[in-house]
């Protein structure tokens, strides 16, 4: 009797984890935005925000979806007209009545003082070289877009002021035809802006269209990596959160041939067939992006 009473008493008084749900949880759900938030000041409440946790990923999340789900906390179609709309723009060549010929210029602040581990001057996701050209240089941004500088860095130009997302984390040009551009949009590392898949410009980035790899902004999908073939141009692989995609066409259509969140991908320097990807874990293909298997400890002696 007294082992059943206490065992009661327990229960009353011990919150049960089970019923509990951790905020990446309700993220993942997509539940209310401010339910969300409430679960993540639950958990860190009166504790110390140690570095490697994803505090400053959820509150640069938070900052950027709060000004587009206000009031009502809705937060996973805040971007579907705005991609809809944008796509059909894109349809309308030549009739955008956004595009003006304004002419705008840095007005500061150029300097800064830095008080801490960070400068403040924003991220990089990474920048590719003009295959021809060395002075020209294109840069992609965790959400400030695609930049263009044709005088080796010194002054930069935006291409990608009207799309619906300024996440960039991959870019590809073409050897052959530097006007065909490819971008993998999303950041794919701080989780700063969400994807619309693989966009192609055939002017040198001045519009863009979608290709088969289309992902709604309301889907939470980023792009982590985009790799053209050095043997064929018409091969690209997007590495993505949710799978690795292959295209044969130049991004007309594509095939899924990993899934899970693939966080990088590499070819062979010397032999294009095979392909390293990894997520969690470790992959290789030995022909040619089409299908890879998973390399354990006992297999990383015939790499």
């Amino acid at each position: 009797m007294f082992l059943k009473t206490t065992l009661l008493v327990c229960s009353i008084l011990i919150p049960c984890p089970i019923f509990a749900q951790d905020w990446t949880e309700l993220r993942e759900k997509g539940e209310n935005l401010y339910e969300i938030k409430k679960s993540y000041e639950a958990d860190f409440k009166g504790k110390e925000l140690p570095k490697g946790q994803g505090h400053k990923q959820f509150h640069r999340w938070f900052n950027f979806t709060e000004p587009r789900a206000y009031p009502s906390g809705d937060w996973k179609n805040i971007s579907k007209a705005h991609g809809d709309a944008w796509r059909l723009l894109a349809q309308q060549k030549n009739k955008n009545p956004f595009k003006t010929a304004g002419n705008w210029q840095p007005l500061g602040p150029a300097m800064w003082t830095n008080s801490s581990y960070s400068p403040g001057n924003g991220r990089i996701n990474l920048l590719v070289s003009h295959p021809t050209d060395q002075n020209i240089i294109f840069a992609g941004a965790p959400s400030g877009g695609l930049w263009k500088s044709e005088d080796e860095g010194s002054s930069w130009s935006p291409l990608s002021d009207l799309l619906p997302t300024l996440g960039i984390s991959g870019i590809a040009v073409h050897p052959d035809n530097p006007e065909i551009i490819y971008i993998g949009t999303g950041d794919g590392d701080g989780f700063d802006s969400f994807s619309v898949g693989v966009l192609k410009s055939i002017d040198g980035g001045e519009t863009w269209n979608t290709t088969g790899l289309y992902f709604p902004l309301d889907q939470d999908i980023r792009i982590n990596k985009l790799l053209m073939s050095p043997a064929n141009s018409e091969i690209l692989f997007a590495a993505s959160s949710s799978g690795l995609y292959k295209s044969n066409n130049g991004g007309l259509t594509w095939t899924e041939v990993l899934g899970g969140n693939i966080k990088d991908i590499e070819f062979h320097p010397e032999d294009p067939s095979l392909i390293y990807a990894c997520r969690d874990r470790f992959f290789r293909s030995s022909d040619g992006g089409d299908t890879f298997e998973y390399i354990n400890e006992n297999k990383l002696n015939i790499l």
